[in-house]
């Protein structure tokens, strides 16, 4: 019986332990064992607690309630704190120092209501980091409950962009896996823009080549939603160039982007990170070089027009529009959404006076296109053209009854500007046979009674045509079957 109440007492220690609240004031902050992975300490905030008075700022601060504090003494160089609250809604502050003198870090209130927020940061072994959990909503006697748990170990070897993994641009993708587990966030540099940037963000770095032009994608592991910036410069002073989020890739919410009108040689620094850095884990990426030449294109305006021979069947040629600038004192294409980056082709009509052109995605993936009359220098919109492609939102054009012999200019452009580079292009010449022979009535083809014949009229003109009999019509375009 003793034995049995000894076990009780002991098992009532472990509760107790298991079951302790957080300390209101930092000068009594719970001390918290870091770990390789999370091992969570009940961190319960009594609705009784009061905000402290030590500086508060960042994230969510003015909707503070209370707070409570805990502190743990760094034993790597890259440490997470993670917070679990199953009630209210909670954010994470970091401080240094000693509570006579804190220095606030950083923060994060990335979940709304009840959940897990975290937070990771370049953390220096010995020192000592004080952590502000805050109650966001909620006041009087409601309790917060939660759990705390701190993750130490080192940051990526590619943490900041002077330590950037070199990336070698291929003529195809080829992934490699990464992973931003315990990144920190890279400080004193321009914020990416876009893509909730919270922190916890890698680099890379690539050689630009011959071409002036990269490819970059990525796709899922762990991390399903990421984003990224592309900065120029030297590694300790960077210019943020853009920033994507998306971008309408095929890999879900994993970022995309094409790069053109860069200078060979140089090399540019990819910022990666997770949506909101509530994530971490793993990611593919692949760097690409498309081809092509850098600089304007030679057929940037239509004096410098490619000619395009229509042909019997399609075959396309790959063309870019990659830097490429607007065309000035035309008449508007009027369709697509032209915003400038236009390319110039010229076509002669053949002889059936039809030809037929067609489009089809390379880095570009919505295009569109306009057909023109007259000369380079004095040119009239003839028809524009948006989608028409079987080729996803390319554009296809059908032209017949054309001047044979005349030349017509073809202006291409991407849909909004804002995603140039490689294209396929062909033109037919759909009657290549010329006219049927029995095309006028001059030379009308014998029928023979009660022998089937075919015929073919896709390439047929109306050059010559006489006059339609009057029983063939009842004059509203109706076959008028009151006459036989």
């Amino acid at each position: 019986m003793n034995q049995l109440k000894l076990n009780l007492i002991v098992v009532a220690l472990l509760v107790i332990v298991s079951s302790a609240v957080a300390q209101d004031e930092c000068s009594t902050a719970t001390t918290i064992t870091p770990g390789t992975t999370c091992n969570y300490t009940t961190f319960d905030l009594p609705g009784s607690y009061s905000k402290s008075t030590n500086n508060l700022t960042g994230c969510s601060a003015n909707n503070v309630v209370d707070d409570a504090w805990a502190k743990f003494t760094a034993t790597g160089t890259s440490s997470t704190v993670r917070y679990q609250n199953t009630s209210r809604d909670a954010g994470i502050w970091i401080y240094r120092g000693t509570c006579a003198s804190l220095t606030y870090m950083s923060c994060v209130d990335n979940i709304v209501g009840s959940g897990v927020e975290e937070i990771t940061f370049a953390s220096t072994v010995g020192t000592t980091y004080y952590i502000r959990i805050g109650r966001l909503t909620g006041n009087g006697s409601a309790n917060m409950a939660g759990s705390i748990c701190v993750i130490y170990g080192n940051p990526p070897a590619n943490d900041d962009p002077c330590a950037a993994t070199l990336v070698t641009a291929n003529a195809t993708c080829s992934y490699t896996y990464f992973s931003n587990a315990m990144a920190t966030s890279s400080a004193g540099l321009t914020a990416p823009g876009c893509g909730s940037y919270s922190g916890g963000d890698i680099w890379f770095k690539t050689v630009v080549p011959a071409s002036g032009a990269l490819t970059i994608n990525t796709d899922t592991g762990s991390i399903t939603d990421g984003a990224m910036a592309i900065y120029t410069g030297s590694c300790n002073s960077l210019t943020l160039n853009s920033c994507y989020d998306d971008n309408g890739g095929a890999n879900g919410l994993m970022p995309s982007v094409n790069l053109g009108c860069l200078t060979p040689g140089d090399t540019i620094r990819i910022r990666f990170w997770e949506y909101g850095n509530d994530v971490v884990g793993t990611f593919r990426l692949c760097v690409v070089n498309p081809g092509g030449t850098s600089g304007i294109p030679s057929n940037d305006n239509p004096c410098n027009a490619i000619t395009l021979t229509p042909a019997a069947a399609c075959s396309y040629t790959t063309y870019s529009n990659q830097c490429a600038t607007a065309t000035t004192g035309i008449t508007a294409p009027g369709c697509s959404y032209y915003l400038g980056g236009d390319v110039w082709f010229k076509i002669t009509v053949p002889a059936s006076g039809s030809i037929t052109i067609d489009t089809k995605q390379g880095t570009m993936t919505d295009g569109g296109m306009a057909l023109y009359s007259g000369t380079c220098s004095s040119l009239s919109l003839v028809i524009c053209d948006d989608d028409n492609s079987m080729n996803g939102a390319m554009p296809y054009l059908a032209m017949a009854g054309l001047t044979p012999g005349a030349t017509y200019y073809l202006r291409v452009w991407e849909y909004g500007n804002d995603n140039n580079g490689t294209f396929g292009i062909c033109v037919t010449d759909p009657c290549p046979n010329g006219t049927p022979s029995n095309d006028l009535c001059a030379n009308a083809a014998p029928l023979i009674l009660g022998v089937a014949t075919t015929g073919n009229n896709s390439c047929s003109g109306s050059t010559s045509e006489p006059g339609a009999p009057t029983c063939w019509t009842n004059g509203a375009g109706q076959v008028n079957k009151s006459k036989h």
